[in-house]
């Protein structure tokens, strides 16, 4: 049995396989929700967004994966997709 993907999981899923090179948060956030945007906790929701993500992919047995950097202090987390 498979798991749907929300509109934004597969609006965030379209912007990282189209990407060849790993995106960090800042930018993700950025070409996400847009330059300037005041959304409320962005880092967060994005990151969430990516865990579900990565969830639903194992799940319904992709042919892809989505990964993440491990956290580093200050420094932004990478995510990119591996086939």
């Amino acid at each position: 049995m498979t798991t749907a993907y929300s509109v934004l999981e597969q609006r965030l899923l379209s912007l990282l396989l189209g990407r060849r090179e790993p995106i960090d948060t800042l930018d993700l956030i950025e070409e996400f929700y847009g330059k300037g945007s005041r959304m409320a906790n962005p880092r967060q929701s994005v990151i969430a967004l990516v865990n579900a993500l990565q969830r639903k992919a194992k799940r319904n047995k992709e042919p892809f994966k989505v990964l993440k950097s491990k956290r580093d202090g200050p420094h932004p987390i990478e995510f990119w997709i591996a086939r």
